[in-house]
């Protein structure tokens, strides 16, 4: 399940940052991030044993709540539904017979 939902999540930020209806601004701020991340100019050094990763978590977190939290709601809405099209299940023929006999019942 949780998997699912990580595949989910990422597939929904990928379609947010290609979608030309988001505002070019807020489809910038995660690739922005990652590239302070990776850059080797930084706000606290990462020489430093535990507080030089905090600054490049925290871009990344900023990057995803602004992608998220502003691109516009209707777009994120529309994109989830699209999503929510898959059902993550399994078929099971039980079920069907099941529903054929309580049809045949009536």
């Amino acid at each position: 399940m949780f998997l699912f939902r990580l595949i989910n999540s990422i597939n929904l930020i990928w379609k947010l940052i290609t979608d030309k209806r988001v505002p070019f601004f807020i489809r910038m701020a995660l690739p922005l991030a990652l590239i302070y991340t990776i850059s080797p100019v930084d706000f606290l050094p990462d020489l430093i044993p535990f507080a030089g990763r905090i600054d490049d978590i925290v871009a990344i977190a900023i990057g995803l709540m602004v992608l998220l939290r502003l691109a516009p709601k209707k777009i994120v809405n529309e994109h989830k539904k699209d999503q929510a099209d898959v059902i993550d299940g399994k078929f099971r023929e039980d079920d069907n017979k099941k529903s054929d006999k309580q049809k045949d019942s009536k």
